[in-house]
């Protein structure tokens, strides 16, 4: 059954410093937890292959929508996926509430597998926090 989970979030900071972070498909200098990103393609249909810490298989997305006025942008998991979700699609959206602060909306869609719709739910809470605290954390410095 499809599930959608996420978090919708207020960062003090502004939209564009934020969606300028995430919005760098290739770029994941500014997360702790991965050590490498190579782009194949650009623009909607490329794909990213990241490494982890502590994994030997890369993980595969797609990107599959991006909307630069909009601030948003979707990407599927096609090869490795470390979640138990299958037919996976993450959409991001930055909204400015101000002018140095904006609301992050990062969701993920898809089919629970191997863990309750529940579990899902509070790993991909997890995880997606995490990301918007990674992103925070870089623009603080």
């Amino acid at each position: 059954m499809e599930m959608e989970a996420g978090v919708l979030r207020d960062v003090e900071f502004s939209a564009d410093a934020v969606w300028g972070l995430i919005s760098n498909f290739g770029n994941r200098d500014w997360s702790p937890t991965i050590e490498k990103v190579v782009v194949d393609g650009e623009g909607v249909g490329a794909v990213r292959w990241m490494y982890s810490a502590g994994s030997d298989k890369p993980c595969a997305e797609r990107l599959e929508a991006f909307d630069n006025d909009d601030m948003s942008m979707s990407y599927s998991i096609v090869e490795n996926s470390p979640l138990p979700l299958d037919d996976f699609l993450g959409t991001v959206k930055v909204s400015a509430t101000g002018d140095n602060s904006c609301r992050v909306d990062w969701k993920a869609e898809g089919a629970a597998k191997g863990m309750s719709e529940g579990e899902v739910t509070e790993l991909m809470q997890t995880i997606y926090n995490g990301i918007i605290t990674a992103v925070e954390t870089h623009l603080a410095q």
